[in-house]
């Protein structure tokens, strides 16, 4: 329901009200996201900043699972929790995956 029935942004505000955190900024594909959504890799298709609280698309990655992916970076970062990267994709990737399938 959640990921057709409302925008990436409504989506994103749901679930900081749910999680008790302040809402996570939706950057939409443009110009100047792709850039910035692809400055750390080179191939990412979305990028969270903590310091904007904000998250940053590319085309192929606004969508509903990647924005849940950028939420989670969100919430750690919001949270304060202490987490290695690495096990932080894994977690941010899993997290995505949950939330899709309890959203249908």
């Amino acid at each position: 329901w959640l990921c057709s029935n409302v925008s990436v942004q409504a989506a994103a505000d749901l679930l900081s009200n749910f999680y008790g955190v302040s809402s996570m900024r939706i950057y939409a594909p443009s110009e100047e996201t792709e850039g910035l959504a692809k400055a750390t890799t080179g191939t990412a298709i979305a990028c969270y900043y903590p310091a904007k609280e904000a998250a940053y698309f590319t085309k192929t990655g606004f969508v509903f699972p990647t924005m849940c992916h950028e939420f989670f970076h969100h919430l750690v970062a919001r949270k304060k929790i202490c987490i290695r990267n690495e096990y932080e994709q894994n977690t941010a990737d899993s997290f995505a995956k949950e939330i899709e399938k309890r959203s249908v």
